[in-house]
């Protein structure tokens, strides 16, 4: 499964394989969207190569879906091409960026 998640206290832990694609809308969604909003995120980018404009929008429904201005979501061990990419886009206005 490219898309696991666990919960320990209050964060659930996201973490992505291999590729972050349209093709792992659903995984990612099951994966992520299935704990109520209010929760901490930790979605682990580190065995990320590239990502493509359906995994962007996967991020801001999370967002969205788990609190929206409210949401408390890192995006962490990212390579330096997709930080750049998240930069680009300002989601350090959004998440948390490590």
């Amino acid at each position: 499964m490219p898309v696991s998640s666990y919960a320990k206290d209050d964060t659930v832990f996201v973490k992505l394989s291999k590729s972050f694609t349209f093709d792992d809308h659903a995984d990612f969604r099951r994966a992520a969207l299935s704990y109520s909003s209010g929760t901490r995120f930790e979605v682990d980018f580190g065995d990320i190569e590239q990502i493509d404009s359906a995994s962007i929008g996967m991020l801001l429904l999370l967002r969205a879906e788990t609190g929206g201005e409210e949401a408390n979501i890192a995006l962490v061990n990212c390579r330096p091409n997709i930080l750049k990419l998240f930069r680009m886009c300002q989601f350090g206005d959004l998440f948390r960026l490590h």
